[in-house]
């Protein structure tokens, strides 16, 4: 029998960056979300392969998570030239 706090796939994605934008939506709706796959030396030696990493919810949190990304746009839709941010926000001069 499975345990509601066991791990289950949500998603795989081509690469770490969509991965993570996926699992750190889900962390702001208070789901626990995790990225798994090959490590980054992996990566570079053997390049990016499809469905590579993925995005782990708990058992209990799949149908909810699952809800969440159907309403989700999709990753390559954003702009990070275009995003809107406040210049009051932006430290150029960290101390370390």
């Amino acid at each position: 029998m499975a345990n509601k706090n066991d791990v289950a796939i949500l998603a795989s994605y081509d690469s770490p960056f969509e991965a993570n934008v996926v699992a750190g939506a889900l962390e702001a709706y208070g789901i626990t979300a995790s990225v798994m796959g090959d490590s980054t030396a992996n990566c570079l030696l053997q390049g990016f392969k499809q469905g590579q990493m993925s995005v782990v919810v708990r058992q209990c949190d799949l149908e909810r998570a699952r809800e969440l990304l159907s309403e989700m746009p999709p990753t390559e839709e954003f702009d990070e030239d275009n995003l809107d941010i406040d210049p009051d926000l932006i430290v150029d001069d960290l101390p370390y």
